[in-house]
């Protein structure tokens, strides 16, 4: 006789169902989401939906000896999930989050980045000399001349005597005689300087220019009326009822019982 996949699960109203497990391994898509918790998936799987199903070959290997998923068979079946699924879950549940306007069906953004490369160079030289010679002479010639004669005479009168005095003595200075200062020269003084600077200077760089274009809008083959029909079909579909179609693919068969459903 099949066993329904509740009963495996016994524990799954407390907590223990196969969200618990998916959830304690791995971080998933909703995990961010506080008002998504595996409670809350477990019993909309296992109360509402599949609970009633058969298990599937994969689950009746792992029943013990009561009928019912261990701890770690739980935790088998779960790692078996998630290396199937995640990674396609968590591109769905983006979706979620894409923001777009239903009625245009034409969204471009084109970007062009120009990069302009500049390169300048430029080489001077420059030489200046100074070349010169700087002669200065001195020649100066200074004579003196200077003569002077003096004649004194000396006389002696006798005592008591008024005849004309007779001289005793003639005294004769004369001073004479020539100064030359002669002052002569030649003072020679030459300049030779030669001045060369070389200037190199070259700059290099890229200039960045960015383009963008952007274009929206509805471009003719599809009416509004039908963007927005498809838009409600959209959001008639429910990310989680994929994810338990997922599930039941590993964990139940096809068929459930009617009579326990």
């Amino acid at each position: 006789m099949n066993q329904i996949l509740r009963d495996a699960f016994s524990n799954w109203q407390e907590g223990e169902g196969i969200f618990d497990k998916i959830m304690e391994i791995a971080v998933m898509p909703w995990s961010e989401d506080t008002t998504v918790t595996s409670l809350i998936l477990d019993m909309e799987y296992f109360g509402n939906r599949s609970g009633s199903k058969f298990c599937s070959p994969i689950v009746k290997n792992f029943l013990n000896s009561d009928g019912e998923v261990s701890d770690s068979a739980r935790d088998m079946l779960a790692r078996i999930i998630i290396a199937k699924y995640k990674t396609p879950w968590s591109r769905l549940w983006m979706t979620n989050e894409v923001t777009y306007s239903p009625v245009n069906n034409y969204d471009m953004q084109e970007t062009r980045n120009l990069m302009k490369n500049t390169s300048e160079g430029e080489l001077s030289t420059e030489d200046e000399s100074h070349t010169g010679t700087d002669t200065l002479q001195h020649g100066k010639t200074e004579t003196t001349t200077h003569g002077k004669t003096i004649e004194e005479l000396d006389s002696k009168y006798g005592f008591n005597t008024q005849d004309e005095p007779k001289p005793s003595d003639l005294s004769n200075v004369t001073e004479g005689g020539t100064t030359a200062v002669a002052d002569t020269g030649s003072d020679v003084n030459t300049k030779n300087l030669a001045d060369t600077s070389l200037v190199n200077k070259n700059r290099a760089g890229a200039e960045e220019e960015q383009e963008v274009t952007h274009r929206v809008g509805n471009i003719g083959v599809t009416t509004n009326q039908k963007l927005i029909s498809e838009e409600r079909n959209l959001w008639l579909w429910n990310f989680f009822d994929h994810v338990f179609k997922d599930i039941d693919s590993e964990l139940t068969l096809s068929i459930f019982d009617p009579c326990r459903a």
